[in-house]
């Protein structure tokens, strides 16, 4: 057996990924990136168009982890752009999910780009950007090299309504969809990296680990990162020229992870039963999804699945979870398995 990647082309726009201006002479204050698979697109074409919007002269970068080499281009970047030989690729890629592969490469994408000397803010895939953040970034990398962003301020109840305290504590602390690193943060990205190649699913105890483990600061902003976490806990009002806020400062960025546009009457569809919040009950923020699924659209969302560019073996099999977990565990003692890189063939458009 083995693993193929199933290429992904032109078709799906990896190329105008991000809508780039004219490059300035001028050094970018900070640099903002994102790792996603091909499927991610129409929401990372969201985000690179808010965030440059909002930050003109500043750049944007996407990894796209199941791209094709060829595909590589102005504001888009693959993992053979990091370094990585195709065999190093097909290892990591057989023994990772979709989402563990993001979470490995992640680490490696920031290190790289923290060597043009700038501040380097990561943005998970489902974030918009509302607002500038360019003097939240200056004055956060001012207090530390590493700069995390906790998913609520004020402890969840325990009432029953989801997500729970004891989800809040198994997803982790701080939301690994907001990382901001300057340089001095090579060490930590690192470890990091070398922990989820290890372990991919170690970014939450890392993060949770990590003020014990580096000078850091904790971004403790309302108007960063509005999500499921913690809509509960942000009263939204919106001025008359539009601009909405909370606790009198305009919103610079929501997290939409969980939401799915087939499903928009729910904020988060991973928390379908008993949810905290009823966007029925909060006018604002259902303006806010609506809003967002629209862009989804405009941008190339559509109701067709696109599938994972390493998620089947060469016969269209599909890899279960499980094997990929037995992989990994195999391959730290037998590394000629059955999914060895010598039974990976290099990418090929379909």
């Amino acid at each position: 057996m083995r693993v193929v990647h199933t290429g992904h082309s032109e078709k799906l726009g990896l190329q105008t990924v991000t809508e780039v201006p004219a490059r300035s002479e001028s050094r970018p204050t900070f640099i903002a990136c994102t790792v996603a698979t091909a499927a991610e697109l129409p929401a990372v074409k969201v985000l690179s168009s808010s965030f440059l919007a909002n930050h003109p002269q500043a750049r944007f970068l996407a990894l796209v982890v199941d791209a094709l080499p060829e595909n590589s281009g102005p504001g888009l970047v693959t993992p053979a752009d990091l370094g990585m030989s195709r065999e190093e690729l097909a290892e990591l890629a057989t023994g990772c999910t979709a989402a563990q592969l993001c979470g490995v490469l992640r680490p490696k994408l920031l290190e790289q780009l923290l060597g043009q000397g700038v501040p380097v803010l990561y943005l998970d895939p489902w974030v918009q950007v509302l607002h500038p953040l360019t003097d939240l970034v200056e004055a956060s990398v001012r207090r530390g090299p590493l700069v995390l962003l906790p998913r609520a301020l004020r402890p969840l109840p325990d009432d029953g309504l989801r997500p729970t305290p004891t989800e809040l504590l198994e997803t982790g602390v701080f939301d690994p969809g907001f990382l901001l690193v300057a340089p001095g943060a090579e060490p930590f990205l690192r470890s990091l990296s070398d922990q989820l190649r290890r372990t991919p699913d170690a970014t939450k105890a890392v993060l949770d680990m990590a003020p014990a483990l580096v000078n850091l600061h904790v971004l403790r902003d309302a108007t960063v990162g509005l999500s499921v976490w913690n809509a509960s806990q942000r009263d939204l009002h919106r001025r008359p020229d539009g601009t909405l806020t909370t606790v009198g400062e305009p919103i610079r960025s929501v997290h939409f992870a969980g939401f799915d546009p087939h499903r928009p009457w729910l904020l988060s569809a991973d928390f379908a039963d008993r949810p905290r919040v009823l966007l029925s009950e909060h006018p604002q923020l259902a303006e806010l999804c609506t809003a967002y699924r629209a862009e989804l659209v405009r941008k190339g969302h559509s109701p067709q699945r696109v599938r994972y560019g390493f998620g089947q073996l060469a016969d269209g099999t599909q890899i279960p979870d499980e094997l990929r977990a037995d992989y990994r565990e195999a391959a730290r003692t037998h590394p000629g398995s059955a999914f060895s890189p010598e039974g990976w063939t290099p990418p090929t458009a379909p």
